[in-house]
This record gives structure tokens, sequence and C-alpha cells, in this order.
């Protein structure tokens, strides 16, 4: 046992309803976290209600295992609340919130450890992902955050972030996707999360972003640490309502935190617009068939705010045109 009591990385589990994945990541958290670094590490589930076998799987796990804690919901919270209440269980000197269906990459969490006890200076650790396919056996694709190696930005300062904007390599280095990166736990706070912003898709990124007046430094990690599993997305089955959370997203990030900086506002919707194929136009155009009124105009609007092309914009009218003479 370590004098020092403190744990050094805290790895936050918010949960619902995946007791299948969870089954899969037990097995994995249990492999890695062996041979001292018991000493190091905490585990922490907050289960959001679910109504299958979460319980009883977690509560077992955490019998077996003293670094493992369960908390349990009363009742459902939505993702972006309990993404905040299982940040707050946290004691480490690093929060890792890692999502309930994807599992760390083979040495992941020794590798953490290793660059937590090399770095002082940093507030976010970012790493790289590969996707695997829904039963985590086949590989498709390997994604970088950036270009360069390893790397430091200090992304208070507004040149430091264009350029860190500019080396993007895919939509995760804006803090959408929450399990690949860690965090300083007491650099970061819910009081950064305004009230309006506790129940959004993306409460993360706001999570992150509001520390950017204090201080937001970031050391890019080049290394392929985490597994995500394609193909289990909870957001909708519904095109439209996918491309509408991403769009919005977007926008409520940039109306928050750049609305008086048009540089950067423009640069972090293009991160969007480039690597999230949700906001894609051929995505997009999936949509138009299907879209009432409302939801039409909605889009317009957004796709007008985020600076799509002219001509894109006319097309989708010709499209919806087209659909609605088809009709009658």
């Amino acid at each position: 046992m370590r004098k020092d009591a403190r744990k050094l990385l805290s790895i936050c589990i918010p949960t619902y309803n995946r007791d299948w994945c969870l089954k899969d990541l037990t097995k994995v958290l249990k492999e890695q976290i062996s041979a001292g670094l018991e000493d190091y590490v905490e585990v922490i589930f907050s289960d959001n209600c679910s109504d299958d076998e979460t319980q009883n799987l977690l509560r077992k796990f955490e019998l077996e295992n003293s670094y493992v804690k369960y908390y349990r919901n009363e009742k459902n919270i939505g993702f972006g609340r309990n993404f905040l209440k299982s940040a707050s269980y946290a004691s480490g000197e690093f929060t890792w919130i890692l999502g309930d269906d994807d599992l760390p990459a083979d040495g992941a969490v020794r590798e953490l450890i290793n660059v937590i006890k090399k770095r002082n200076n940093d507030d976010i650790i970012l790493f790289n992902f590969t996707q695997k396919d829904v039963l985590m056996k086949k590989t498709i694709k390997n994604f970088y955050a950036l270009l360069n190696e390893d790397d430091e930005y200090y992304l208070s300062d507004d040149n430091e972030l264009f350029k860190y904007l500019n080396n993007a390599e895919y939509s995760s280095i804006l803090f959408s996707y929450i399990s690949c990166y860690i965090f300083r736990t007491l650099n970061f706070s819910a009081d950064n999360v305004k009230e309006k912003y506790k129940d959004h898709p993306f409460t993360q990124m706001f999570y992150i972003w509001g520390s950017r007046d204090k201080r937001l430094n970031i050391f890019y990690l080049n290394k392929l640490l985490l597994l995500n599993r394609s193909g289990n997305d909870r957001i909708s089955d519904n095109v439209y309502d996918v491309i509408n959370v991403f769009l919005s997203g977007i926008l409520d990030l940039c109306d928050e935190y750049f609305a008086d900086k048009p540089v950067l506002y423009n640069a972090v919707i293009n991160i969007s617009k480039k690597f999230d194929g949700a906001c894609r136009e051929k995505f997009i155009l999936k949509s138009v068939k299907y879209l009432d009124k409302n939801n039409f105009k909605s889009l317009i609007n957004k796709l007008i705010r985020l600076n799509y092309p002219k001509k894109f914009i006319l097309f989708i009218y010709l499209k919806k045109f087209y659909y609605f003479f088809r009709k009658r």
C-alpha cells in the first residue's frame, strides 16, 4: 500500500441498461487493475436506475474488488446529470469518464497512470481510440485526434486554441466524446455548467470548456488507449433527430464560448462539419424527405447559422419541393 492514500485515477462510468456491455467492461477492468495498480485506481459506477441486470452485476463486482464503488440513482436523471453525478464521486488526481459500452485498450490503465506520474501541469490528457464493431471483435478504423505527435496546448490563449483546432484530425478534440480524455479532477466542476446545459446531449463539452476562462492546458498523448463500440448509439433511430442533436450541440457550444470570437467560432464549427458524420452534407440530405414544415425550417436555420454553402442549402430546398410535389 502506498503511503499517499489518494488515488491517481478515478474511472467513473455513468451507465443505464447496458448489462451486456458491462460484463465485458468489468472483465477488462479487473484484468488491467492488478499487479499493484489497485493502489492507484478507483472505479466508480453511477447507475441511472437501470431495470436490467446492471445492479446485480455491479454490486457483485463491488463486493469482489476493494477499489470499486457502486452508486444507484433512485430515478433516471438523464445522461447529462448522471455524467455530472459520476464525476462528483471522483477522488483521484485525474478522472476518466468512461462510456459504459467502451473498453480500455490493452495496457491503457497502466499507461495513463505512468503518464499522470510524469505530468504535473496538465488539465486534460487527450488520446486516440480504435473503433470496433458492436461485438468488439472487428476493427473498423483508428481515430487520431491531432496531426502531430505528443504535444502541449494552452487553450486559454486564443492563438494556441486556433493552432489546436487547425491540427485537428477528428472532432474528439472538442471533448464531445467522453471516453477519449482524462481531466484533472479538482480543476473542473458542475459549477462550470449552466443549468440549461445539464440536460444537454453534450453536457460534457460545457463541463470542460467552462474552465477555459481560467486555465485549460492540454497534453495530447498520441496513443490508442480506447476501444469504441460502434452501432450502439442511443440518440435516436430517426435521422433528423441525430442531425439536430449534433447541429444544435455545436451551435450551443459556439454561442456560449465563442460568440465574440468569429475566427474561433468558425474554426470550431468547421471541425464538427468536417468530422462528425451527422453534420456531413450527404447525411443531412437523407433527412429531407421526411421532415415536416417546422423541422425543415429549423434545419435550414441551423445550416445558415453554421455557414453551410448556399448551393447546398438551395439544393435542399429543391429536393424538398421535389418530394412535396411528388406526393400530390
